[in-house]
């Protein structure tokens, strides 16, 4: 009996794609990666706009208790 050929991986991928349903395809991954950043982009203009908006209730505060101070004894 001769020994059996090695197989290529190509021919080793498709038999673990076959006997596993739940292994994602490189389009899955791609799709996957540009939701990720999609979603990162998303939280990152959320970010700013929270930080954008607390430094300005930071500015006002500080500009209030200036024009309380003078009022001080």
């Amino acid at each position: 009996m001769p020994a059996p050929t090695p197989l290529t991986a190509e021919e080793r991928l498709s038999r673990l794609e076959g006997v596993y349903d739940h292994l994602a395809t490189k389009a899955d991954v791609v799709r996957l990666e540009g939701e990720i950043k999609g979603e990162i982009a998303g939280l990152k203009t959320e970010l700013y706009k929270g930080l954008n908006r607390n430094l300005y209730i930071t500015i006002g505060a500080i500009a209030v208790v200036a024009a309380l101070v003078k009022y001080l004894p």
